[in-house]
């Protein structure tokens, strides 16, 4: 039987900006993309990210936006992967803030072993 290793970290940012719920009354938070190193993949990466979406939203306690369901976080992740932008994560979570984004979801994934 293998076992599989996992080591990740998830930071929750509160947004500062004009905060809103949606109409249940619920609070809105964006989960962006988990930071990997080299050695792992990104399909382990995003079925990670997606059982974290999963678990979140089964609780359904708050409005749990995908950052790739926005077509203005799509555009600025696009920007973000040009050389003179890289790295630039105070823009990505003004456009965020700017959508009424009241919390942040963050993950970032430190190993992966079989």
């Amino acid at each position: 039987m293998k076992k599989i290793l996992l080591l990740f970290s998830i930071c929750l940012i509160p947004m500062l900006g004009y905060a809103q719920t949606d109409e249940n009354g619920k609070e809105r938070v964006y989960i962006d993309y988990f930071s990997r190193p080299g050695t792992i993949s990104n399909i382990l990466a995003e079925a990670l990210r997606n059982k974290v979406i999963e678990g979140i939203q089964k609780m359904d306690r708050v409005e749990l936006i995908d950052v790739d369901s926005n077509e203005a976080l799509k555009t600025e992740a696009k920007r973000r992967q040009e050389a003179s932008a890289m790295g630039d994560a105070v823009c990505r979570s003004e456009v965020m803030t700017t959508l009424g984004a009241q919390y942040l979801i963050q993950g970032n994934i430190t190993s992966w072993k079989i």
